[in-house]
């Protein structure tokens, strides 16, 4: 069977057929890389062949060379390096290269995306140091043909986003070093008007023919994935005109989607070289208000996203400018907002106002991105921009037209209002909001358009979501909560689901933390005094009719109604707890009903449903114990468990067998978030019952050991390790004497293979050494035989905090660092108190000298700087409290503390500190180990 009769069967739509050939592609790789190749690139520049074999040749090639997973993309490169032969090598180069000029454009774009792929790992090792002059060459020559131009520039396009994917790759390097060759390729391209008609160079170019048009759009994308390796040029003011100047004309070309680019190139210039606007804001001011009330909406929708973009760089450069201002380093700041956003208001919001008119006819549809709602999202951004000017353009466009005959300038107008209340003083905001809300609340009772009455029930909301409005709220709860339950019924589920969102926010506005509070003349001052409890039990019973509507799974109007009673569970008053009581036994009914019934074949849209009940279920349930505590949840605890467990039965198997962690047969949880609530909600149970959790301990403790296993599911890990510190918390040293102990000697196990377990994700590790601390502190004394080994781990983790790399732009791993290191520190603590509270902190003798080493290297350690102040603090303060700790456990340390120059430094470092607690742990330390005693 030839190749081309194989990448036709497995194209076919027999599975038969398709795996038989997917087996002999397969075959041929493994038993010869280099001729494999060599066969599909033949295949794939050989003129006549059909269309797709052409395609699917190029799209194997191009996974063979690559992959998603970083080490098995390591592995491929290798075996094009070191498997393939440098002839097959340039058979390969050569026929790809050649496969630009080719007539049948997907040939061109499978063999553009091929080379992308070949250059990533050849460009850093200098072997193919032709491609990109040849591609210039292509690119730039006025003899070549407009296809060769095209494919050339799309291939230069996807060599740079190829290396703007691979992070910190060599590649990037390289085309740095090449940004002018780039630039003068795609600039060329996107000046690009087309070859002489005739032939004749006398003769004018037809710039509007399809072949001039796909040359510039080729060049436009291009210089979009170049941006990032042509930095250097931006820093020359020629070159920075020169490619501005480009952009600028493309983004007036008559072609709709070489505006787009030019539009799309524009908004990553914003993004990344904001500095440089002021030369050219003006053009891009006249360009993006043409296109904003344009008849192209895809270039409208980028002309908003630019300024968008541009609004988003200024709240950030505000943001650095008030912390700096806030910690005294305002001089010290090298960028600026232009307040390009104030000064374009005047002409900008009319233009927006304009859009949000434009809806479609169906406003319900989920995740529409239309001109309307591109032009919601930029208002939100604008007011936080500009929040002292931004209420003087929207207050009037609401005002001429909430009441109007026209639906869409009436949803227009409450979009605008919902969409700028981020942002403008609160002195502004308030009567604005407080003459509003009036309207509103009528608006969505009478309102015959459903897209008026959703519009208005999320701007109602956005309102409640500010707890600075519930003055405004109180004024009129009566008339705002009997809107909200009337419109609950509203036939239209996205309007149902936006009351649902704005219930949730009132009972947060109106929430007192749960508990009843007086003021200093005895009046309570939670949601009872103001009356919100008087509303409770109706509207938990309307939200639990809503939960159970046919139509519950459109617009998340489930999820939306079920989150909402967990609100009014949070809000109400330590003596309205009644109507949450009353609640338990609905859900414990609708929990068990769920899971009597017969299961959904797994992956349907059925078993997903299924599925987020339970969730939603378990989380509404967990709410009301934490509300309800030992009392009120005690007779309800058995079904909620059997509840509970049932959920965590039956689940797959996690890999940890594989990985060297046994499962003794017990059904591992997966990572579906039902049985990450189903854990959070056994946490609660352990969190109210306090030691009368006890009884339960044994019979969760199989999938508890399961979870902690699951590495692969590292979220359910991760919620599972905040169970075992939630249950230490609550049932004390009977952690370590049910079943004699075999129970918690299986957990610690547990947390010590996970710390070092290299299949699970890094961000857990903190979590699992802080519960080491938990554990400590629930059984004192009876820690003493894990205490070598947890120490150990401690130590491990220390060490490899301090010898951890951190690129300098990478302030996630910088943060997961300090995480790291607080977590030992909290650990730590955790050991000295549990050993402490039964007289055995002489145990710790042998394991303070590592924990100085690791103080005293943490405050000499560099990479402290580059953290944000709140986070180097959070590490001092845990480094104090932990050495104040072991001197107080062990006062025999202190002369040997004091005598610590380092550390008398860092407690007077953290005594100028800007966080409050910082601050106190430093007084408190320095009274501890230096004063005299």
């Amino acid at each position: 069977m030839d190749v081309a009769t194989i990448l036709a069967a497995a194209q076919s739509a027999d599975a038969a057929t398709r795996q038989d050939a997917e087996a002999r592609l397969t075959q041929a790789e493994q038993l010869n890389f280099p001729l494999f190749l060599t066969t599909l690139t033949t295949q794939l520049s050989t003129e006549g062949s059909p269309v797709n074999a052409r395609r699917l040749a190029g799209l194997i090639i191009k996974n063979s060379l690559d992959a998603q997973d970083a080490a098995l993309r390591v592995a491929r490169a290798e075996r094009w390096v070191s498997v393939v032969d440098a002839e097959s090598q340039k058979v390969v180069r050569d026929a790809l290269l050649a496969t630009l000029s080719s007539p049948e454009q997907a040939a061109r774009r499978a063999a553009a995306q091929a080379i992308a792929k070949i250059a990533a790992i050849d460009l850093p090792m200098n072997a193919w140091p032709g491609l990109l002059d040849k591609l210039m060459a292509n690119s730039t020559s006025a003899t070549t043909s407009g296809v060769l131009k095209t494919a050339s520039l799309e291939t230069i396009g996807f060599v740079c986003e190829e290396a703007a994917t691979r992070e910190a790759s060599a590649v990037s390097a390289v085309l740095s070093t090449q940004s002018n060759l780039i630039l003068t390729a795609v600039v060329h391209g996107m000046k690009y008007t087309g070859a002489p008609a005739s032939g004749d160079p006398a003769t004018p170019a037809d710039a509007s023919s399809a072949e001039a048009r796909e040359v510039r759009l080729a060049a436009t994308v291009a210089l979009n994935n170049a941006l990032e390796f042509v930095r250097t040029n931006f820093e020359t003011a020629e070159h920075r005109r020169v490619i501005m100047q480009t952009t600028v004309e493309a983004a007036r070309d008559a072609d709709a989607s070489i505006r787009v680019a030019a539009f799309e190139c524009l908004v990553r210039v914003a993004e990344e070289f904001y500095d440089i606007l002021p030369e050219s804001i003006n053009d891009l001011f006249q360009l993006a208000m043409a296109e904003i009330s344009g008849d192209d909406e895809p270039v409208a929708l980028q002309a908003i996203e630019l300024w968008s973009t541009i609004a988003e760089e200024e709240i950030a450069l505000e943001d650095e400018a008030a912390a700096a201002t806030e910690v005294g380093e305002a001089n010290t700041l090298t960028r600026r907002s232009h307040a390009f956003v104030s000064h374009a208001l005047a002409h900008l919001c009319p233009a927006l106002f304009q859009c949000l008119t434009q809806q479609e006819d169906d406003c319900h549809e989920e995740n529409a991105w239309n001109r309307a709602t591109a032009a919601g999202s930029c208002l939100e951004l604008l007011a936080q921009a500009a929040p002292a000017r931004i209420l003087e353009y929207v207050v009037p466009f609401v005002r001429d037209n909430v009441a109007g005959a026209d639906w869409r300038a009436r949803e227009a107008a409450v979009l605008a209002f919902g969409s700028v209340l981020d942002g403008p003083p609160q002195a502004q905001l308030a009567p604005v909001v407080a003459a509003a809300l009036p309207v509103l609340v009528r608006t969505l009772v009478e309102d015959v358009n459903a897209a008026v009455r959703d519009t208005t029930a999320w701007t109602i909301g956005r309102v409640l979501r500010d707890g600075d409005h519930k003055l405004a709220a109180a004024a009129i709860l009566p008339d705002l909560v009997s809107a909200l339950w009337r419109t609950l019924k509203d036939e239209n589920a996205p309007v149902a689901a936006h009351v649902c969102y704005a219930i949730h926010n009132l009972a947060d506005a109106f929430s007192a933390d749960g508990a009843d509070e007086e003021d200093d003349s005895g009046a309570t001052t939670n949601g009872t005094a103001t009356g919100l409890a008087d509303y409770a039990e109706g509207l938990l019973r309307e939200l639990f009719i809503t939960t159970e509507r046919s139509d519950g799974g459109e617009a998340h109007l489930r999820v939306s109604a079920y989150e909402a009673i967990s609100a009014i569970f949070r809000a109400v008053g330590d003596s309205s707890l009644n109507c949450v009581t009353h609640s338990v036994p609905l859900l414990l009914d609708r929990l068990e009903a769920s899971l009597s019934v017969a299961a959904p074949p797994p992956g349907t849209e059925a078993a997903a449903e299924l599925a987020e009940t339970q969730g939603l279920l378990c989380g509404a349930l967990t709410t009301a114990t934490q509300r309800l505590r030992s009392m009120g949840v005690g007779p309800f605890t058995d079904r909620m468990l059997q509840c509970y467990m049932k959920l965590l039965e039956g689940t797959v198997t996690a890999p940890a067998a594989a990985a060297g962690g046994a499962t003794n047969g017990v059904p591992t949880p997966n990572s579906n978030a039902v049985h990450e609530e189903a854990l959070l909600a056994i946490e609660a149970v352990a969190d109210a019952l306090g030691p009368d959790f006890s009884r339960y301990f044994a019979t969760v403790a199989p999938v508890l050991v399961s979870a902690l296993r699951n590495w692969t599911h590292y979220q359910l890990c991760a919620v599972a390790v905040g169970t075992v510190g939630d249950i230490c918390r609550a049932i004390g040293k009977d952690f370590a004497t049910v079943e004699n102990g075999a129970i918690a000697r299986e957990i610690v196990r547990c947390l010590l293979d996970a710390v070092q377990s290299q299949m699970l994700d890094k961000s857990v590790k903190p979590a699992v050494l802080s519960a080491f601390g938990d554990v400590a502190m629930a059984i004192k004394g009876d820690f003493e035989p894990f205490l070598g080994y947890v120490m150990q781990m401690m130590q491990e983790a220390a060490s490899t905090s301090m010898t951890f790399k951190v690129p300098d732009d990478d302030y996630d791993l910088l943060d997961w660092l300090l995480a790291l290191r607080e977590s030992v520190f909290e650990a730590y603590t955790g050991v000295i108190h549990g050993l402490k509270d039964d007289g055995k902190q002489a145990l710790l003798e042998t394991h303070v000298e590592w924990l100085l080493i690791f103080c005293e290297a943490v405050h000499e350690d560099e990479t402290m700087g580059a953290a944000s102040p709140p986070a180097a603090e959070a590490l001092s303060k845990a480094a104090l409290g932990v050495l104040g700790d072991l001197v107080e456990a062990a006062p025999a340390l202190r002369p040997k503390l004091s005598g610590l120059k380092w550390l008398r430094q860092s407690v007077e470092n953290s005594e100028m500190a800007s966080d409050m607690r910082t601050r106190q742990t430093a007084a408190w330390a320095k009274q501890v180990i230096f004063a005299p005693q």
